[in-house]
Parts: C-alpha cells; sequence; structure tokens
C-alpha cells in the first residue's frame, strides 16, 4: 500500500494552498485542488509532520502543533521563492485553524483578495458539487 504524498501542481501566477485535517493527509484536498490548477491556479498540498504514515501515533510521536505551523511557513516560503506573490491559504479543521493563523500577513497584501474571493467560489462550487453528488448516491442506493 501507498503512503499518501504531499503534492505541488503547477499552474499559473496565482497560488493556493490547501492544508488538511488533523490525521488527514493532503489526499483530502488533491481533488480541489486539481480543479484549482485546471482554472490556472498553482496549487500546493503539503503534508504535516507525522501525518501519512502507517501508524496513526507517529502524528504526535514526530509532529506537534508547532512543527504543523512551520510546515505551514515553510509551504508559504516554497511558493514565494518560487516566484509567487498571490498566495491563498485554506485549509479543513487543523489545517483550516493554520490558515486562519496566517491571514493577518495575508491581509496586508490587498491585491490577494480578488484571488481568495474566486477562490472561495471554486471551493463553494466544489463543495455543492459533493453534496449534490452523495445525496444522488443516497438516493440511488
Amino acid at each position: 500500500m501507498a503512503l499518501p504524498e504531499p503534492f505541488y501542481f503547477k499552474g499559473g501566477q496565482p497560488a493556493v494552498i490547501l492544508l488538511h485535517t488533523f490525521s488527514g493527509t493532503p489526499t483530502d484536498v488533491r481533488v480541489l485542488g486539481r480543479s484549482l490548477q485546471k482554472q490556472g491556479y498553482t496549487v500546493m498540498g503539503p503534508m504535516f509532520t507525522g501525518h501519512g504514515t502507517a501508524d496513526p501515533k507517529q502524528i504526535f510521536m514526530q509532529g506537534r502543533p508547532e512543527q504543523w505551523w512551520q510546515d505551514t511557513i515553510a509551504a508559504i516560503h516554497q511558493l514565494e521563492v518560487d516566484g509567487h506573490h498571490q498566495i491563498a491559504i485554506f485549509g479543513e479543521s487543523l489545517g483550516g485553524l493554520f490558515a486562519m493563523k496566517h491571514w493577518p500577513s495575508l491581509m496586508r497584501l490587498w491585491r490577494a483578495a480578488r484571488l481568495i474571493h474566486h477562490c472561495f467560489q471554486w471551493i463553494r462550487v466544489a463543495l455543492l458539487t459533493a453534496f449534490c453528488r452523495n445525496v444522488w448516491l443516497g438516493i440511488r442506493s
């Protein structure tokens, strides 16, 4: 069985970081990442330290909240080094906490507001599509 991997889907100049849940992996947000890439975004899905192993105990044996915050900062830094100046960060659960923690530093980049608004539209569409699909599958069973 192959273990989950982080992803880095290259696209255009605006970039999006998708952070996974506690005990989750980048696989949880990979489909959304591909959808955003098709819309022209560069998308990164890092993996929090200790996650994505065959042994769930590794989450706390290898990682801790301070390290997961550093994983988030490393992803932002990598995109900046690669020349991306418009970076939006989204996350589910634990990932959402780290996305919000970084929010004040992103607010200085007012130009990113348009990118964030556009990404929210695509996330809303993706979530609605997933919901409708689950309802449809539930009706058919």
